[in-house]
């Protein structure tokens, strides 16, 4: 159970969350929707672009994986074209962990956010990433 509140911290089953120390983004485990933010390459191949780090995964849902930065088994998640209402929740979760976290609706819509979510250390070049 994840509970938290501003200015409160954020617990899982009542116990205080602490996050990776992640040095680098290159010691980094990602997450990522990246079927989502595939895109056709000048021979018309699908590509995806992702950031260079330690691993990339794609569990397919955003809310396990913000869930797994708060239960320190990855770093971060970036997202091109996710539901806002499957990462606002984690992301105040993430916040009051001492975690950071960025998002824009493209066009305005909710159901394409961009967003970047992670451990402190690594936040600005994950960021730099999808808001350049």
């Amino acid at each position: 159970l994840f509970t938290g509140a501003k200015g409160k911290g954020t617990e899982v089953d009542g116990i205080p969350v602490r996050l990776r120390e992640t040095k680098d983004i290159m010691d980094a485990i990602l997450c990522t929707n990246i079927t989502a933010r595939a895109r056709a390459s000048p021979d018309g191949t699908p590509a995806t672009p992702i950031v260079p780090c330690g691993s990339n995964h794609n569990y397919g849902c955003a809310g396990v994986e913000i869930g797994d930065i708060l239960l320190g088994r990855n770093d971060g998640v970036y997202y091109d074209g996710v539901g806002l209402w499957d990462i606002a929740a984690g992301c105040c979760l993430l916040a009051e962990a001492g975690g950071k976290y960025r998002y824009v609706l493209r066009g305005g819509d909710p159901f394409k956010a961009v967003c970047a979510a992670s451990t402190a250390p690594i936040f600005e070049e994950l960021s730099a990433f999808l808001f350049p």
